[in-house]
């Protein structure tokens, strides 16, 4: 599950460029933001772990980005949670 844990931290990136006015091509935001819908249905669906939302939560929200503004502070605590839940793969 390291693997996953590390495209966490990529995915908390994301937001983290966001934030700071980092153009990203939408084909990328579109990836990540896939990758975290994905696999939070996945392990919603396997293993009723209601944390899953979040992943989805998050993975919309970077989709979202793109389209309309959403406040900084939502990048940031996502940012955050998914630096956090990425280094707990790898300890």
């Amino acid at each position: 599950m390291k693997i996953l844990g590390l495209l966490d931290i990529l995915s908390s990136l994301m937001f983290f460029f966001v934030v700071f006015g980092v153009k990203l091509p939408l084909w990328i935001l579109i990836v990540f933001g896939a990758y975290l819908i994905i696999k939070g249905l996945v392990f919603l669906v396997l293993s009723k772990d209601i944390g899953s939302l979040v992943d989805i939560a998050g993975g919309g929200i970077l989709i979202g980005s793109n389209y309309g503004e959403i406040a900084l502070i939502v990048f940031i605590i996502f940012g955050i949670f998914f630096v956090i839940k990425g280094g707990f793969s790898f300890a």
